[in-house]
């Protein structure tokens, strides 16, 4: 078991991003419950010290979300998430499919791990990003993070509503963050999706440009 060092703010943030991801994929996938059990556990635990979350990090996924479903752990539960474990330790490719109908870029953003050593980016700073791009601030609703096209905007070839892969993770000093290769996925999705929609929109060398500055502020991002 991984001991998580209080003092260093970035891995424990990363930590509880992959941690919260993963109880959130547990309860879908193994117990198929309702959107947002894992949002109210994890708001819950806001107010907690630095120390007690460290602590919840070290309840395995599968009991919490037995207790929070109050569902046996069976051992058909124990299978499926075992099978879903050793998939997603699998190499994933970023699938580029955008639907013929509709405007949710679904399928477009990679479903691979994030990386835990990636330094993180503010939702602050997503929100500034995207805000450029027209879209609303973040929101989380029914268990999912996602951000809304302003009307103003919906002649762009982009999204009119884009939903995060997981739910943003919370520093020591409660604040909100994604991994930057989380966010620059992200943007590489919203510039394939542009690219499909308009190749000679202007829009995908603005995010490039936004992918840029992101990288010319975290210098040691590998």
């Amino acid at each position: 078991m991984t001991v998580l060092d209080l003092n260093q703010a970035e891995e424990l943030a990363a930590s509880e991003a992959r941690y919260w991801a993963d109880l959130e994929v547990t309860l879908r996938r193994v117990f198929s419950t309702e959107p947002g059990v894992a949002e109210r556990y994890r708001r819950g635990l806001i107010d907690a010290s630095p120390l007690q979350r460290a602590l919840a990090l070290h309840d395995h996924a599968l009991d919490v979300a037995a207790s929070l479903t109050g569902m046996p752990l069976t051992a058909d539960r124990v299978a499926l998430y075992d099978d879903m474990i050793s998939a997603s330790a699998r190499p994933e490719r970023i699938v580029r499919h955008v639907p013929a109908t509709g405007t949710q870029p679904e399928g477009i953003l990679s479903s691979a791990r994030r990386d835990m050593s990636a330094p993180m980016v503010t939702v602050m700073t997503l929100n500034k990003l995207m805000g450029e791009l027209g879209y609303h601030r973040l929101t989380i609703s029914s268990g999912v993070a996602h951000l809304q096209l302003e009307r103003k905007a919906w002649k762009r070839p982009l999204p009119k509503r884009l939903d995060m892969e997981t739910l943003p993770g919370l520093t020591a000093d409660r604040e909100e963050v994604y991994g930057l290769d989380r966010v620059l996925n992200v943007l590489s999705g919203l510039q394939e999706f542009a690219r499909r929609r308009k190749s000679a929109s202007s829009i995908i060398t603005r995010i490039e440009k936004m992918k840029a500055r992101l990288l010319k502020a975290h210098p040691s991002a590998p």
